[in-house]
């Protein structure tokens, strides 16, 4: 529902057809228009409304009007309700206020940290309960938050409303990286490889350096039984390393839309009883856009209240349709490959790459094997049934 306001109408009349070419040919422009029973319907915006009764008037039409929708109209009918207007517009200053203020902080990922240490931080960062936040520069307090607490790897620091959320993640200490799973587990074998070199920290070794393993195999196992048959269950720990082969095939369409964003802003709106009331001044943007949005509801004694503050996030796009000669298709198929084996294979060893080109009407593509070097073992853990 828009500020300026809509009304829906019903039209009837021996001259009925006349009248909708003369609404079109006056460039009213009239939505989710249809005509039942010798009756025309439509929708209209609230400032079209006198001249589509000069319309009716000259075509001898009876109009009647079905609907009328906005805050415009809403605003007329309490026009006399002093009390209800003042009590609305200090409602809705309060709401854009607090919207905008801190009034709740959550902290997540916090085991060795304390609620305090964490809260000290940020108030030393500015964020504290009754701070404006569009004065807060949640980047900046990151990096403060980080340097200021040793014990923490990374600090994402968000919020909705005036409802603050800090994820952190903590640094492991390495007494826990070396501590066993509690639940017992094996060491099998992430791809179909003959193994080439086995580092065991515990467990029993089932597969030999020289043998093929299938992915999913058991290499080292957390079942071990002693010389008087009893079976005991612990964690597997290992180092496992082999050669196996990998194929992937990777495309460049000689045709493609390329996709470009712009930065992203916001449009702020106060939600009142399902109107949009926009809190920034001009048009609502209309351009190719991504849209993202999210409603800070106010609740009272544990129910939502029919009031609340959208957020739309809006980023602009423009799509650009690049066509590509087979040349330089080639090139973008050789640039994903070497993309791929950067950030894939960096921690393998490429001991031979064989290429097969394929040229198709639509499409170059690269189908090309690996044989690669590299860890084959994980982590799976098992349940023993209760004998």
């Amino acid at each position: 529902m828009k500020l300026r306001g809509k009304i829906i109408f019903r039209a009837r009349g021996t001259k009925l057809y006349k009248f909708i070419n003369a609404v079109r040919e006056q460039k009213i422009y009239c939505h989710n228009q249809t005509v039942r029973n010798e009756e025309y319907y439509g929708q209209i915006k609230a400032d079209d409304i006198e001249r589509l009764r000069e319309l009716a008037e000259e075509y001898k039409i009876e109009l009647f009007i079905e609907k009328r929708e906005g805050i415009r109209f809403l605003a007329v009918r309490y026009k006399k309700r002093y009390g209800f207007i003042a009590g609305g517009i200090l409602l809705v200053c309060m709401l854009v206020f607090f919207s905008n203020t801190v009034s709740t902080i959550e902290i997540e990922g916090n085991h060795r940290l304390s609620q305090m240490q964490v809260l000290a931080a940020l108030d030393e960062a500015g964020i504290k309960n009754g701070t404006f936040i569009p004065e807060i520069d949640f980047a900046m307090c990151e990096q403060q938050i980080t340097e200021k607490l040793k014990d923490i790897s990374w600090v994402s620091i968000r919020h909705t409303g005036g409802r603050i959320v800090v994820e952190l993640n903590e640094t492991v200490e390495h007494e826990e990286l070396s501590s066993t799973h509690k639940q017992p587990c094996n060491i099998v074998a992430t791809e179909t490889a003959q193994i080439t070199g086995v580092r065991v920290y515990r467990g029993a070794l089932v597969k030999l350096i020289g043998e093929g393993v299938s992915k999913g195999d058991v290499i080292v196992s957390g079942v071990v039984t002693d010389k008087k048959g009893k079976m005991m269950t612990f964690s597997a720990d290992a180092e496992i390393t082999g050669v196996y082969r990998k194929q992937i095939i990777f495309s460049q369409p000689f045709s493609e839309v390329q996709i470009e964003r712009g930065q992203q802003h916001t449009e702020k709106y106060v939600m009142f009883f399902g109107a949009r009331i926009p809190l920034f001044s001009g048009e609502q943007y209309s351009e190719p856009c991504e849209r993202k949005e999210s409603v800070s509801a106010i609740s009272l004694f544990e129910k939502n209240l029919p009031l609340g503050v959208l957020y739309s996030r809006i980023t602009p796009i423009s799509r650009t349709e690049v066509i590509y000669t087979q040349e330089e298709a080639l090139k973008e198929v050789e640039k994903k490959v070497f993309l791929y084996e950067k950030n894939f294979l960096s921690d393998k060893k490429i001991l031979e790459r064989t290429i097969q080109k394929n040229i198709t009407q639509e499409k170059a593509d690269y189908i090309v094997t690996y044989k690669l070097e590299g860890e084959i073992g994980r982590v799976q853990e098992f349940f023993l049934k209760n004998q």
